[in-house]
């Protein structure tokens, strides 16, 4: 995050969906590395992360769907400006 002189409120960087698939392609392979070994291993770790990566799981739907909805607008804002051209030309 960075840090804003004015206030100091922090601002975050706005994630795209590339980077929200970069971090839940991060999370798949962490997971699948540790679940495909021969043997697994239970750590006293593994509460703690488990509940960490439900979160995590939880902020990127939310954050993807805040972003699919953004789109949306964007998509009804160009539909609107089709249709009043459309409608000109008439």
């Amino acid at each position: 995050m960075a840090e804003n002189d004015s206030d100091n409120t922090l601002i975050a960087k706005k994630i795209d969906r590339t980077e929200l698939l970069k971090m839940s392609s991060w999370l798949v392979e962490n997971l699948q590395g540790r679940l495909s070994k021969p043997r697994f291993i239970v750590q006293d770790s593994d509460p703690v992360k488990l509940q960490y990566y439900r979160v995590f799981v939880q902020a990127v739907q939310a954050h993807n769907a805040i972003l699919r909805d953004e789109e949306l607008n964007d998509i009804k804002a160009r539909l609107e400006l089709i249709e009043v051209a459309l409608e000109t030309r008439k």
